[in-house]
């Protein structure tokens, strides 16, 4: 009787210590950040990468197709921006999210074939443009210039934020 209390007891020992060694190497990948926006990479139905706060790119086909979240409410049917359909993204000086559209994206609340996209949090900017002139004219006014954009593709993104947990822009990543 006493044997198998032992070995019951090393079993469970055992299992805890491995389960606390799991968590630890999570642990060691989510420490830069402890705010769950910016350390989730996945739920039920979906997988995602965060951009700047509450701004986050989505995709709920395994990486075919992905868009940008954000709890942004439009207040007329004018400011109504949805990046569907993402094929580029950046974010530029650590504040400025930027991307470009093909197939679902949505200006004004109308669909077009494709769209670049500027979106600004910590002013409430959302702004897209079906031009790419339009869109770099509108990067001129924020102090960016064309020789300032550096393209990734979200996937890119994805594979880089599922090892690391970190990209650029994420405060306390290096």
């Amino acid at each position: 009787m006493n044997i198998k209390k032992i070995i019951i007891t090393i079993i469970i020992t055992v299992n805890f210590i491995s389960c606390t060694q799991n968590e630890s190497k999570k642990l060691n990948k989510t420490q830069m950040n402890k705010d769950p926006f910016y350390t989730e990479n996945s739920g039920y139905d979906y997988i995602r990468f965060p951009l700047i706060k509450p701004y986050e790119t989505i995709s709920l086909n395994k990486g075919e197709e992905w868009a940008i979240k954000s709890d942004f409410k439009p207040k007329t049917p004018a400011e109504i921006v949805k990046a569907y359909g993402i094929q580029k993204i950046n974010i530029l000086l650590r504040k400025i999210i930027i991307c470009y559209c093909e197939k679902y994206p949505i200006i004004g609340g109308e669909e077009f074939p494709k769209a670049w996209f500027i979106f600004i949090p910590e002013k409430n900017i959302n702004k897209g443009f079906t031009t790419e002139q339009e869109f770099r004219a509108y990067l001129q006014t924020q102090g960016i210039q064309k020789e300032q954009i550096e393209w990734n593709t979200p996937k890119e993104l994805y594979e880089q934020f599922s090892k690391t947990y970190c990209l650029s822009w994420i405060p306390d990543c290096n």
